[in-house]
C-alpha cells in the first residue's frame, strides 16, 4: 500500500503545472478587426523605442530657438506663446512618460506616437483627443538618426499658429542635423504665426528664413516680414553672432492701394524761358500794332483842319490888332498906302 502511494506521488511530482494566458492583442492589429472579442493591449507606444535620447534632446532645442527668435522679432510681446516645437517636445516628453503640466491654450494633450509599417524611418504623430484621430506631424529619420525631418500639418495647428494660418498657410518643414549628440543645423521653411487677430482684420509673422548653424560665425539667421491682412508692412531681419552683439533690422513698407481712387493730376503749362515766341503771338502783335497805327493816322486828320483854322483866326486877329494900334497913333486916319 505504501509502495503505491509513493508511486503515485512521484508520478504526479514529473508533471509541471501549466496555467492558461491570454494573447494579448496590439491595437489596430488585423486580428483585432476580425474577432473584436480578443483581449486589447491598451498600453501606448513606447516613444524611446522609436526616437532616441539624442533625437528628443534636438528636438526640446529647437523649441528653445523657436521661443527665443519669437522673442526678440515681437519684442517680447509673444515670448510665452505656444510654438510648433514646443508643442511636439511636450508631446515627446509627455509620451516618454515625464510628467507635464499642460500647456495654456492647447486643444489637445493626449498624443500618439506611431511608426509607418511601410516605412521603418517614418514616424507619424497623432492627436487622440478626437475621433477619428488627427495626424498632426510627420518625422523622417535618416544617416542612421543623425538627421531629422519633422513636417507639421500646418492645418491640425491651428491652435497653436493661429485659425487663418491654418487656413491659408503651407505645411512647415524643418531639418535638423545633429552631429556630436548635439542639434548642430535647423533650417525651416515656410514657418507662419499669427500675432494678432480679429473679425476684420489680422496680423502674421512670415519667416521666408530661418537657419541654425552651429559651426557659422552668424549662429541664428532670421529674415521675415509682419503681414498686415495678408500685405507685407514691415521687413524683419535677425542675426544672432557666435560673438557680439545681436542686431535686429526693422524697415517699414509703403503700403500702395491699388484699388483706391487715384486723385486726378494737375496740369502744368510748360514755359521755356528765352524761347522764340509762337507764330500765333507774332500775328496777334502784328495786327495790334497796325490797329494802332490806323487809329493815330485817322485821328491826325480830323485834328489837321482844325489846327489850320485856329492859325488862319489867330493871324486875322493879329492884323486887326495892329491896325488899331496905327489908327490910334495917327489920330484916327488911316497910315498911307492902307
Amino acid at each position: 500500500m505504501g509502495l503505491i502511494f509513493l508511486s503515485i506521488l512521484v508520478l504526479t511530482s514529473c508533471f509541471k503545472k501549466t496555467e492558461f494566458v491570454p494573447e494579448i492583442t496590439p491595437v489596430g492589429s488585423a486580428a483585432l478587426r476580425e474577432n473584436p472579442s480578443l483581449k486589447v493591449d491598451a498600453r501606448p507606444a513606447e516613444p524611446p523605442q522609436l526616437l532616441s535620447k539624442v533625437q528628443r534632446e534636438a528636438i526640446y532645442f529647437s523649441a528653445s530657438l523657436e521661443k527665443e527668435a519669437l522673442r526678440l522679432m515681437t519684442k517680447g510681446q509673444y515670448a510665452d506663446d505656444m510654438s510648433l516645437f514646443s508643442v511636439l517636445s511636450f508631446a515627446v516628453e509627455i509620451a516618454a512618460g515625464v510628467k507635464k503640466n499642460a500647456l495654456n491654450r492647447l486643444d489637445c494633450t493626449r498624443f500618439r506616437f506611431v511608426a509607418d509599417p511601410r516605412d521603418k524611418n517614418l514616424i507619424e504623430v497623432f492627436k487622440v483627443c478626437q475621433k477619428p484621430e488627427a495626424l498632426v506631424a510627420k518625422i523622417k529619420q535618416a544617416s542612421e538618426g543623425s538627421h531629422l525631418t519633422v513636417t507639421f500639418l500646418i492645418k491640425e495647428w491651428a491652435a497653436v499658429v493661429g485659425l487663418s494660418v491654418a487656413v491659408t498657410g503651407n505645411d512647415v518643414v524643418c531639418d535638423l542635423q545633429i552631429k556630436n549628440k548635439k542639434l548642430s543645423q535647423l533650417e525651416c521653411l515656410n514657418w507662419t504665426k499669427n500675432l494678432v487677430s480679429s473679425a476684420t482684420s489680422s496680423e502674421e509673422l512670415k519667416l521666408k528664413t530661418f537657419i541654425f548653424n552651429r559651426d557659422q560665425q552668424s549662429q541664428f539667421l532670421v529674415k521675415g516680414g509682419i503681414y498686415k491682412d495678408l500685405v507685407e508692412r514691415r521687413k524683419i531681419e535677425m542675426r544672432v553672432p557666435l560673438e557680439g552683439k545681436i542686431k535686429l533690422i526693422e524697415k517699414e513698407i509703403e503700403v500702395i492701394d491699388e484699388f483706391a481712387e487715384k486723385p486726378p493730376e494737375p496740369k502744368f503749362q510748360a514755359i521755356e524761358i528765352g524761347a522764340p515766341p509762337k507764330k500765333s503771338d507774332i500775328q496777334q502783335l502784328g495786327e495790334l500794332i497796325e490797329k494802332n497805327s490806323q487809329k493815330n493816322q485817322t485821328g491826325g486828320e480830323e485834328n489837321q483842319p482844325q489846327s489850320g483854322q485856329q492859325n488862319q483866326e489867330a493871324n486875322q486877329k493879329g492884323d486887326f490888332e495892329n491896325q488899331n494900334q496905327g489908327q490910334n497913333q495917327n489920330g484916327g486916319i488911316p497910315p498911307r498906302g492902307r
